[in-house]
């Protein structure tokens, strides 16, 4: 008899898949509005110009300019980073992509970037000038800039797709 009761409970019907299709679509609304909420006090519009020196020892000024771009705050002491970042690196051959070493010593993000293999150029941020340009508070942070004007912001853990999503729709 319970073994029966169990069944009915769990039986697929119309009613509870509508139901857990809307409880899926409850959350992912939900999770959209922190996402905007946590990101509201981001830069909007213009997109400041990066500047500084690179690991590589080459000198950016104003990295931002025509066509889709993601500028990328990250640090080596970062948690979330250390899963954001492989996503961003699997992006360097489709698209323009600069990486900011906030709040890191240049020695520190030259180890994790040997250690782990990115490709992406990282542009050394010791002052903190362009995370106050970008008006970074926290990490990771994702920026996607199209012909000059910051189109996405995001605060915290954003997978491959997710940020491929967000660039082709820029890029539209």
């Amino acid at each position: 008899m319970k073994q029966e009761q169990s069944r009915k409970r769990w039986r697929i019907t119309p009613r509870r898949v509508a139901i857990e299709i809307s409880h899926l679509l409850l959350l992912i609304a939900v999770l959209a509005a922190v996402d905007w909420w946590r990101g509201r006090e981001m830069l909007e519009h213009p997109a400041p110009p990066l500047e500084g020196q690179t690991l590589g020892g080459e000198t950016v000024h104003g990295f931002v300019g025509d066509g889709v771009q993601l500028v990328y705050f990250w640090a080596d002491w970062c948690p979330s980073c250390r899963f954001t970042s492989p996503a961003l690196d699997a992006l360097v051959d489709d698209y323009p992509v600069m990486s900011v070493g906030a709040w890191s010593e240049p020695e520190d993000l030259s180890r994790v970037v040997a250690d782990k293999g990115y490709r992406f150029p990282v542009l050394v941020d010791a002052e903190g000038i362009n995370r106050e340009r970008y008006g970074v508070t926290a990490l990771p942070a994702t920026f996607i800039v199209s012909d000059g004007q910051v189109v996405s912001a995001t605060y915290g853990y954003t997978s491959e797709w997710g940020l491929r999503i967000r660039l082709w729709w820029a890029s539209l």
